[in-house]
């Protein structure tokens, strides 16, 4: 038995579904890769797109 709030319940059953959608996690995967390589733009080209 584990005793967990039902926040911490919440958000363990959240997390459980994002990481099983995998189109989103190849997507976030891009992402990060692309922060780390320093491809990133500024929130006035953000705005402009």
């Amino acid at each position: 038995m584990i005793a967990m709030s039902c926040e911490q319940f919440q958000s363990l059953v959240e997390t459980m579904e994002i990481l099983s959608d995998k189109e989103f996690m190849v997507e976030l995967r891009e992402g990060i890769r692309q922060a780390e390589a320093g491809e990133t733009i500024s929130l006035e080209e953000f705005k402009i797109e």
